[in-house]
């Protein structure tokens, strides 16, 4: 289960979906994701020079010592896409404001994930910074170019295997030109 400090992350409640993504009931996050389909959000930040910031996920989280998008979550029970994304942006880097346009949402995508349904709201924030490391999220934070990211991703070096979900979104993203 982790440690207590995760306890409040694993009780929240979130809407449990149906294969087509309709909400059919709410349960503890702790219970997903292997009863229920669910919602998560990702963000990729991108800097001015087109790198993707990503983090180093801390124990006790999900995927703990991978990579992974620059920030991504549950989504409440009741919350849109685009709510999850600035809560996220806020509580995991510290970005509490960005100009008009530089959130940039994309299509919905889906990918299965312990034989469930993950649908996934994906946005591209432009910024320049600052970013801050929220040490109960993350134990690093690094920005990497698209190519040094296919490099990694070729080699699958063991101080940077990315989680099968960032690949996604990443492969996602470029696929709708937001890179």
């Amino acid at each position: 289960m982790g440690s207590d400090a995760s306890l409040p992350r694993l009780n929240m409640i979130v809407d449990a979906l149906d294969d087509q993504g309709n909400v059919v009931g709410q349960l503890p996050r702790r219970e997903l994701p292997r009863t229920a389909c669910f919602r998560v959000v990702h963000v990729l930040v991108v800097n001015p020079l087109g790198s993707i910031l990503v983090q180093k996920i801390a124990k006790p989280l999900r995927h703990a010592g991978q990579w992974g998008s620059s920030v991504a979550g549950y989504l409440h029970a009741g919350e849109s896409y685009r709510q999850a994304a600035k809560r996220k942006l806020r509580d995991e880097l510290g970005i509490r404001g960005f100009e008009a346009g530089a959130l940039t949402v994309l299509p919905e995508t889906r990918m299965r994930d312990l034989g469930v349904t993950k649908f996934i709201g994906v946005f591209v924030l432009r910024h320049e910074g600052p970013v801050l490391l929220n040490q109960e999220d993350a134990v690093g934070l690094e920005f990497l170019l698209p190519r040094e990211i296919e490099r990694r991703r070729a080699g699958e070096q063991r101080d940077h295997h990315f989680t099968r979900t960032f690949l996604h979104v990443f492969d996602h993203v470029r696929a709708q030109g937001a890179l």
